[in-house]
């Protein structure tokens, strides 16, 4: 795919210094993070965590070689990391809104598809565009409680709709009637609340019952022995 002699003279573990002044500091220290300067062989593009894991190995290696994406009208150029062995690779943060990603690859100034990638389409000019399906998101698993700004606790419990369920503990006198949760979605309840700094102790209270948040793991035992759910505020 790739013709054009490169030198050899390029450092092997990543790209010129011209290169690397044309990544972002944030992408680089993504990719250190995932020790990717330690990869062996090219692959797929695949999602990584957040990101758009794209690799190949051309022979001989080129000077650099970047990206260009059809969401950006093929105008930035996002160029890629070379590792000690040979394997370039670049990490490109999920767009939004795009569920099929279109892109093409350029080697010292040569456009061409992706070879890693089997998935192509030919556009109206007879160009070959590499394609990549996004995978459909998957929700976060609730969290319970959550720290917001300016001292605000977010709250989550889930049990039969229709139910009034409420937030009692150290910050609010143990009241069982003063801050009742939202039924946000059909069984789900959230309540934020204005908590003070310090260490807190809370309960839910739904259908007479009393409850430890859970979803939250760190507890203490009252003196009644009930068990109640811990909430540090900064």
């Amino acid at each position: 795919m790739w013709r054009r002699k490169a030198s050899r003279a390029v450092t092997l573990l990543f790209l010129t210094s011209a290169a690397l002044a044309l990544a972002q500091p944030p992408q680089f220290e993504r990719m250190t993070e995932l020790r990717l300067s330690g990869l062996a062989e090219p692959g797929p593009p695949r999602v990584v965590d957040d990101h758009i894991l794209i690799t190949l190995q051309p022979s001989p290696p080129p000077r650099y070689v970047a990206a260009v994406f059809a969401h950006e009208n093929y105008r930035h150029k996002h160029v890629f990391y070379r590792n000690r062995n040979d394997v370039y690779f670049l990490m490109y943060p999920i767009p939004e809104d795009v569920q099929t990603l279109e892109y093409r690859l350029v080697a010292d100034g040569l456009w061409g598809r992706d070879p890693q990638n089997p998935l192509a389409r030919v556009d109206g000019t007879g160009v070959p565009i590499s394609v990549f399906e996004l995978p459909e998101p998957v929700d976060a698993p609730p969290e319970s409680p959550v720290i917001r700004d300016r001292r605000q606790v977010e709250f989550y419990f889930e049990t039969e709709p229709d139910r009034r369920v409420f937030v009692r503990g150290s910050f609010n006198n143990w009241d069982p009637y003063m801050h009742r949760m939202s039924e946000v979605s059909r069984g789900e309840y959230r309540l934020r609340v204005r908590v003070p700094a310090g260490t807190h102790y809370y309960e839910f209270v739904s259908a007479g019952q009393r409850l430890p948040d859970p979803l939250n793991e760190v507890h203490v035992y009252d003196e009644e022995g009930n068990r109640v759910s811990v909430v540090e505020v900064p």
